[in-house]
């Protein structure tokens, strides 16, 4: 139990307040006076938890329900001096006359938990910065329900809002950036590509609303029901804009040397 009176306590504890963190195996229980339950908490961290607890203690008593039940991390310290990351999650009890006299909770170690959440921060972060120097973005949509994920590469190529709010739609691709001259080939393509359950690969241009144009290339494939109908699409689309310059520039410089060959060939039959 961690009484509540602006400063946080620990009585009573076996078995509940994570002993395996704290290292005390085989103590029955654990008599806390007053104010004694601060050493456990690293010290950075006791200023904030006291300042949350004041806030939610004064949330409660103006009727904020929804401060009777909380979940904080914070650090706490084992009996070695090392620091580990904890999710305390605490229920306040209150007495006859409503008012909060302590708070029940449990406490978890969540350093493992944390550590792999960073790993998958620094994987993503990884593959991000390796598209984007490819210029290849993700995608995957659902014909179930409808969602779609657009890598952040993808969104920097579409050129829209990468903020968490922005959620993309079949729309955003389709009517607002491939280019209008490109637009019933490329889905007829992608459609076709479905129904015969086989690799998509389309190329065209999209259009932004401040007339630029980029040249693009989607790679797919998909999921099918028992029905034979899609369930589930996903790919790549790269920036192929750079790549269609060169294309163009070879295609030309090959244009002038025919050409400068014809001409060459014309001169000698004259002087034959």
């Amino acid at each position: 139990t961690i009484l509540m009176d602006g400063v946080p306590i620990f009585s009573s504890v076996s078995g509940a307040y994570g002993l395996d963190m704290i290292g005390v195996n085989g103590v029955e229980t654990i008599a806390v006076s007053r104010g004694a339950g601060v050493s456990l908490i690293a010290p950075e961290a006791l200023a904030g938890l006291r300042e949350h607890i004041a806030r939610r203690v004064a949330a409660f008593t103006a009727g904020d329900e929804s401060a009777r039940d909380v979940t904080l991390e914070l650090p706490l310290v084992h009996n070695d001096g090392s620091v580990f990351v904890a999710e305390l999650s605490t229920s306040l009890r209150v007495d006859e006359r409503g008012q909060p006299t302590l708070a029940q909770g449990v406490v978890r170690d969540i350093t493992e938990r944390r550590r792999a959440e960073q790993q998958i921060r620094d994987t993503l972060a990884r593959f991000n910065e390796a598209q984007k120097a490819a210029h290849i973005g993700s995608w995957e949509s659902s014909r179930i329900n409808g969602t779609i994920w657009w890598s952040e590469e993808i969104l920097r190529i579409l050129e829209f809002d990468g903020s968490p709010q922005f959620q993309p739609t079949r729309e955003d691709f389709w009517v607002r950036r491939v280019h209008p001259e490109d637009r019933d080939r490329l889905r007829a393509e992608f459609e076709a590509g479905l129904a015969a359950h086989a690799p998509i690969r389309i190329q065209g241009r999209l259009l932004f609303p401040d007339g630029r144009t980029k040249h693009f290339e989607m790679l797919g494939d998909a999921e099918y029901g028992a029905d034979g109908s899609t369930t589930h699409t996903r790919g790549t689309i790269q920036d192929i804009t750079d790549r269609r310059k060169a294309e163009l520039q070879v295609l030309e410089a090959s244009a002038k040397l025919e050409e400068a060959n014809r001409l060459l060939e014309q001169r000698v039959e004259e002087r034959t």
